[in-house]
C-alpha cells in the first residue's frame, strides 16, 4: 500500500513494521479474493501486450510479478522501503521491471505510459494529494491509455474517502469508465484517456 507521510502521519511506519515481519502481510499470493482481483485487472488492461506500464502502490510485488508479462516495460512504486525490497526480490528475474520507492503524488513525464494500475491505494491519500495523483497519472498516459483502479467497497478508519468519491473524481478527468466489475469486497474500473 501507498501512504503519503504528510497526510497519514505514522502510517508509513506502520507499513514498514508489517513488511519487516512478512514478505506478504495481506496474503496476496494465497488469498482467493486477491487472486480474483489480479485476474480482473489483467482483463481490464485489454488484449495483447502493452508497451510501458506504471503500477502505483505495488506493495510486496505479487501483482507486479503477475502483470509484468503484459508489458514491454513496467515501472512500479511504493512508499514503504520494506515493500520495495520484497517487490524487487519477487521481480529480480524480470529485467524489464523497475521498482522504486516514492510517495504519491509523483512527477511523471507526459504521454509516456500505455497503462497504469492503482489498486487499493487512492483512498489512503488526502484530497489534494489524491487529485494531484489522478491528474499526473492522466497526463502521463498516452491518448487511448488505460487506468485500472481497484478500491474496497468497505469503509475503514484509515481511509480518506470512499470508492464512490474516487470514481466521481476520475470521471471528471476521464469520462465514464469503459468497464467495471463490482464484488462484495471491491470495485474495479477501467478508464481510458480520450484520443
Amino acid at each position: 500500500m501507498f501512504w503519503n507521510a504528510s497526510t497519514a502521519p505514522g502510517q508509513a511506519a506502520h507499513f514498514e513494521a508489517l513488511y519487516a515481519g512478512s514478505d506478504d502481510p495481506w496474503s496476496y499470493e494465497r488469498d482467493r479474493v486477491e487472486r480474483c482481483k489480479r485476474a480482473v485487472i489483467g482483463r481490464m488492461l485489454g488484449a495483447g501486450r502493452l508497451g510501458r506500464g506504471l503500477e502505483l502502490g505495488c506493495g510486496p510485488g505479487v501483482s507486479t510479478r503477475e502483470l509484468a508479462p503484459r508489458f514491454l516495460r513496467l515501472e512500479a512504486v511504493d512508499v514503504a522501503r520494506g515493500a520495495v525490497a520484497h517487490a524487487r526480490s519477487r521481480t529480480a528475474h524480470l529485467p524489464h521491471v523497475t521498482i522504486r520507492q516514492a510517495a504519491l503524488p509523483l512527477r511523471l513525464a507526459c504521454a509516456r505510459y500505455d497503462a497504469a494500475i492503482a489498486s487499493e491505494v487512492l483512498y489512503y491519500l488526502a484530497g489534494r494529494e489524491r487529485r494531484a495523483t489522478m491528474a499526473s497519472t492522466f497526463a502521463a498516459l498516452r491518448p487511448g491509455g488505460r487506468l485500472v483502479v481497484v478500491n474496497t467497497v468497505w469503509r475503514y478508519d484509515d481511509m480518506t474517502c470512499t470508492s464512490a468519491r474516487i470514481g466521481t473524481e476520475l470521471r471528471a478527468l476521464f469520462g465514464a469508465p469503459r468497464s467495471a466489475v463490482r464484488t462484495r469486497h471491491w470495485v474495479a474500473e477501467a478508464f481510458v484517456k480520450p484520443r
